[in-house]
Protein backbone atom coordinates (compact mmCIF):
# COMPACT_ATOMS: atom_id res chain seq x y z
CA UNK A 1 0.00 0.00 0.00
CA UNK A 2 1.50 3.31 -1.06
CA UNK A 3 1.55 5.75 1.84
CA UNK A 4 4.66 7.79 0.97
CA UNK A 5 5.89 9.71 -2.07
CA UNK A 6 2.34 10.37 -3.16
CA UNK A 7 3.19 13.84 -4.46
CA UNK A 8 5.04 13.95 -7.80
CA UNK A 9 7.73 16.57 -8.32
CA UNK A 10 6.35 18.02 -11.54
CA UNK A 11 2.82 18.88 -10.33
CA UNK A 12 1.92 22.08 -8.48
CA UNK A 13 -1.87 21.91 -8.04
CA UNK A 14 -3.39 18.69 -6.68
CA UNK A 15 -6.92 17.93 -5.60
CA UNK A 16 -8.11 15.13 -3.34
CA UNK A 17 -11.72 14.01 -3.74
CA UNK A 18 -13.02 13.76 -0.17
CA UNK A 19 -16.20 11.71 -0.05
CA UNK A 20 -16.65 11.65 3.72
CA UNK A 21 -15.49 8.03 3.84
CA UNK A 22 -12.56 6.51 5.68
CA UNK A 23 -10.39 5.90 2.59
CA UNK A 24 -10.44 9.51 1.43
CA UNK A 25 -9.89 10.63 5.03
CA UNK A 26 -6.64 8.68 5.19
CA UNK A 27 -5.54 9.81 1.74
CA UNK A 28 -6.13 13.48 2.58
CA UNK A 29 -4.21 13.03 5.84
CA UNK A 30 -1.22 11.34 4.17
CA UNK A 31 -1.01 13.84 1.33
CA UNK A 32 -1.36 16.83 3.65
CA UNK A 33 1.30 15.38 5.95
CA UNK A 34 3.71 14.77 3.08
CA UNK A 35 3.07 18.24 1.66
CA UNK A 36 3.81 19.85 5.04
CA UNK A 37 6.95 17.77 5.57
CA UNK A 38 8.24 18.82 2.14
CA UNK A 39 7.64 22.50 2.85
CA UNK A 40 4.27 22.70 1.08
CA UNK A 41 5.53 22.63 -2.53
CA UNK A 42 2.01 22.09 -3.91
CA UNK A 43 -1.37 23.72 -3.68
CA UNK A 44 -3.48 20.94 -2.16
CA UNK A 45 -7.25 21.31 -2.34
CA UNK A 46 -10.01 19.10 -0.97
CA UNK A 47 -12.85 18.67 -3.47
CA UNK A 48 -16.24 17.40 -2.34
CA UNK A 49 -19.56 16.50 -3.94
CA UNK A 50 -22.55 17.37 -1.77
CA UNK A 51 -24.57 14.19 -2.13
CA UNK A 52 -27.65 13.03 -0.22
CA UNK A 53 -25.61 10.61 1.91
CA UNK A 54 -24.24 13.30 4.24
CA UNK A 55 -21.05 13.75 2.21
CA UNK A 56 -20.89 17.51 2.84
CA UNK A 57 -21.07 17.21 6.62
CA UNK A 58 -18.59 14.35 6.90
CA UNK A 59 -16.20 15.74 4.28
CA UNK A 60 -16.07 19.00 6.23
CA UNK A 61 -15.56 17.02 9.45
CA UNK A 62 -12.65 15.10 7.89
CA UNK A 63 -11.02 18.23 6.49
CA UNK A 64 -11.32 19.98 9.85
CA UNK A 65 -9.90 16.93 11.66
CA UNK A 66 -6.88 16.70 9.35
CA UNK A 67 -6.27 20.45 9.66
CA UNK A 68 -6.17 20.15 13.46
CA UNK A 69 -4.02 17.01 13.42
CA UNK A 70 -1.36 18.58 11.21
CA UNK A 71 -1.84 22.30 11.95
CA UNK A 72 -2.46 23.08 8.29
CA UNK A 73 -5.13 24.85 6.26
CA UNK A 74 -6.78 22.90 3.46
CA UNK A 75 -8.93 24.82 0.96
CA UNK A 76 -12.19 23.02 0.21
CA UNK A 77 -14.36 23.39 -2.87
CA UNK A 78 -17.67 21.74 -3.72
CA UNK A 79 -17.70 20.39 -7.27
CA UNK A 80 -19.74 18.12 -9.51
CA UNK A 81 -23.41 17.43 -9.98
CA UNK A 82 -24.89 15.73 -6.91
CA UNK A 83 -28.11 15.03 -8.82
CA UNK A 84 -26.31 13.06 -11.54
CA UNK A 85 -26.48 9.26 -11.48
CA UNK A 86 -24.22 7.90 -8.73
CA UNK A 87 -21.87 6.38 -11.33
CA UNK A 88 -21.37 9.83 -12.90
CA UNK A 89 -21.08 12.08 -9.84
CA UNK A 90 -17.35 11.58 -9.34
CA UNK A 91 -16.71 12.08 -13.05
CA UNK A 92 -18.53 15.42 -12.99
CA UNK A 93 -16.50 16.41 -9.92
CA UNK A 94 -13.18 15.53 -11.56
CA UNK A 95 -14.20 17.38 -14.72
CA UNK A 96 -14.95 20.54 -12.74
CA UNK A 97 -11.87 20.23 -10.51
CA UNK A 98 -9.52 19.99 -13.48
CA UNK A 99 -11.17 22.43 -15.90
CA UNK A 100 -12.69 25.09 -13.68
CA UNK A 101 -10.33 24.93 -10.69
CA UNK A 102 -7.18 24.00 -12.65
CA UNK A 103 -6.15 20.96 -10.60
CA UNK A 104 -3.36 19.28 -12.56
CA UNK A 105 -4.08 15.96 -10.90
CA UNK A 106 -7.03 14.68 -8.88
CA UNK A 107 -6.54 11.83 -6.40
CA UNK A 108 -9.22 9.28 -5.62
CA UNK A 109 -9.04 6.90 -2.65
CA UNK A 110 -10.79 4.07 -4.50
CA UNK A 111 -9.96 0.52 -3.47
CA UNK A 112 -10.68 -2.77 -5.21
CA UNK A 113 -14.00 -4.51 -4.63
CA UNK A 114 -13.70 -7.57 -2.32
CA UNK A 115 -14.60 -10.77 -4.14
CA UNK A 116 -17.36 -11.73 -1.70
CA UNK A 117 -19.11 -8.37 -2.29
CA UNK A 118 -18.60 -8.26 -6.05
CA UNK A 119 -22.27 -8.79 -6.82
CA UNK A 120 -23.87 -7.39 -10.01
CA UNK A 121 -26.16 -4.40 -9.39
CA UNK A 122 -24.83 -4.15 -5.83
CA UNK A 123 -21.08 -3.48 -5.94
CA UNK A 124 -19.93 -0.14 -7.37
CA UNK A 125 -18.17 -0.07 -10.71
CA UNK A 126 -14.66 1.08 -9.73
CA UNK A 127 -12.45 1.87 -12.69
CA UNK A 128 -9.04 0.30 -11.91
CA UNK A 129 -7.12 2.63 -14.25
CA UNK A 130 -5.10 5.76 -13.66
CA UNK A 131 -5.17 8.59 -16.16
CA UNK A 132 -3.13 11.68 -16.92
CA UNK A 133 -5.17 13.86 -14.56
CA UNK A 134 -6.63 11.17 -12.25
CA UNK A 135 -4.55 9.06 -9.87
CA UNK A 136 -5.80 6.23 -7.66
CA UNK A 137 -2.89 5.02 -5.52
CA UNK A 138 -4.92 2.26 -3.82
CA UNK A 139 -7.13 1.04 -6.64
CA UNK A 140 -5.53 -2.44 -6.68
CA UNK A 141 -5.69 -3.08 -2.92
CA UNK A 142 -8.64 -3.89 -0.68
CA UNK A 143 -10.07 -1.71 2.07
CA UNK A 144 -8.71 -4.04 4.76
CA UNK A 145 -5.22 -2.68 4.02
CA UNK A 146 -6.45 0.89 4.54
CA UNK A 147 -7.97 -0.11 7.87
CA UNK A 148 -4.78 -1.98 8.84
CA UNK A 149 -2.76 1.20 8.29
CA UNK A 150 -5.23 3.23 10.35
CA UNK A 151 -5.19 0.70 13.19
CA UNK A 152 -1.40 0.20 13.15
CA UNK A 153 -0.75 3.95 13.19
CA UNK A 154 -3.33 4.89 15.85
CA UNK A 155 -5.36 7.01 13.44
CA UNK A 156 -8.75 6.09 14.91
CA UNK A 157 -9.65 9.78 14.85
CA UNK A 158 -10.03 9.48 11.07
CA UNK A 159 -12.49 6.62 11.49
CA UNK A 160 -14.48 8.68 13.99
CA UNK A 161 -14.70 11.60 11.55
CA UNK A 162 -15.80 9.49 8.58
CA UNK A 163 -19.08 8.03 7.34
CA UNK A 164 -19.44 5.23 4.80
CA UNK A 165 -23.16 4.51 4.49
CA UNK A 166 -24.69 5.61 1.19
CA UNK A 167 -28.27 4.85 2.16
CA UNK A 168 -28.62 7.34 4.99
CA UNK A 169 -26.92 10.56 5.96
CA UNK A 170 -26.31 9.58 9.60
CA UNK A 171 -25.75 6.21 11.20
CA UNK A 172 -25.44 2.96 9.28
CA UNK A 173 -27.96 0.89 7.41
CA UNK A 174 -25.63 -2.15 7.63
CA UNK A 175 -27.00 -3.29 4.26
CA UNK A 176 -25.45 -1.09 1.57
CA UNK A 177 -22.19 -2.04 -0.12
CA UNK A 178 -20.14 0.59 1.72
CA UNK A 179 -21.43 -0.45 5.16
CA UNK A 180 -20.69 -4.12 4.48
CA UNK A 181 -17.25 -3.37 3.00
CA UNK A 182 -16.23 -1.25 5.98
CA UNK A 183 -17.54 -3.83 8.49
CA UNK A 184 -15.61 -6.60 6.67
CA UNK A 185 -12.38 -4.57 6.59
CA UNK A 186 -12.44 -3.92 10.34
CA UNK A 187 -13.33 -7.54 11.08
CA UNK A 188 -10.40 -8.81 8.96
CA UNK A 189 -8.11 -6.67 11.15
CA UNK A 190 -9.69 -7.89 14.40
CA UNK A 191 -10.47 -4.26 15.15
CA UNK A 192 -13.64 -2.54 16.26
CA UNK A 193 -14.90 0.39 14.23
CA UNK A 194 -14.82 3.40 16.51
CA UNK A 195 -16.78 5.56 14.09
CA UNK A 196 -20.09 6.44 15.66
CA UNK A 197 -21.76 7.70 12.49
Amino acid sequence: MQTENLIPENVKRIGVMVSGGIDSALLLYLMSKENKEKGSPIELTAFTIHRHDGAEHFSNQIISTVEKMLDVTIPKIAVGQPTAHSNKQVQTGIFEATLKHKAERVYLASTAVPEHLNIPNFAPNRDPNNYKSVFQPWVLILKDQVIKYIVDNNLDILAKASHSCTSQSYGRCNKCFNCLEREWAFKINNASDCGID
